[in-house]
């Protein structure tokens, strides 16, 4: 990793290379940043800049070409990403908070191609509570004709409820093509509990649906 500081400027270049990042669930065989540090002799440094992570992989799943723009302070980080995980176009901004406590805001998430992607209604905030539990607020993706929404509490304990409504099962082609799914779902789940053994309610509400291989045995 190259610093640069030119004579007489406050601003740091930020250039290079970090290899073989990975962590229990997460991979990077290699990440490049390219940024500049500005405001150093102020006391308030401000990180603004790019990191490519081609080949990054999370649960085994390949991101494929990963960018991430960053803005950052001491305070708090504005992020951009796209990446292709299997294919899929994915993108989405969100700015974190460090706190305490730490607060996150998604304000754009994208993925798929044209009519048929899924994206995000409106703000998701997930914040940190003093028991360390994260709250979720505001997931609503929009999926076709139908939708899905996701409110509630996560971290040793649950307390989450779910609901997909009329969603198109056309929507699985991207990321089970071969599939040929049609049809719409309709799902109501509450789950609570410890996170290791949660208890919760399901019910299901199925429309019209068949997959290309019941079409076809008639």
């Amino acid at each position: 990793l190259d610093l640069v500081l030119p004579s007489g400027s406050d601003a740091m270049q930020v250039r290079g290379t970090v290899t073989k990042l990975a962590s229990a669930d997460a991979s990077v065989p290699k990440a490049t940043i390219d940024g500049t540090v500005t405001g150093l002799f102020a006391g308030k440094p401000l990180f603004k800049g790019t990191i490519d992570g081609p080949g990054a992989a999370v649960k085994g799943t390949s991101l494929g070409t990963l960018k991430l723009t960053v803005t950052a302070d001491a305070s708090a980080a504005e992020i951009g990403v796209s990446a292709t995980p299997r294919g899929i176009p994915l993108d989405g901004t969100a700015r974190v908070a460090f706190g305490p406590p730490l607060s996150i805001t998604v304000s754009r998430l994208r993925a798929g191609r044209g009519g048929e992607a899924l994206a995000l209604a409106g703000p998701l905030d997930v914040s940190q509570g003093t028991d360390g539990r994260f709250r979720l607020s505001g997931l609503r993706i929009n999926a076709g004709s139908g939708s899905v929404r996701l409110d509630g509490t996560a971290g040793r304990t649950l307390d989450l409820q779910a609901k997909l409504e009329r969603v198109p099962l056309a929507r699985t082609a991207l990321v089970a093509p071969a599939l040929g799914a049609e049809g719409t779902l309709g799902v109501t789940i509450s789950l609570s509990g410890p996170a290791a053994a949660p208890t919760g309610r399901f019910a299901l509400d199925a429309n019209g649906v068949s997959t290309r291989q019941i079409r076809a045995s008639g």
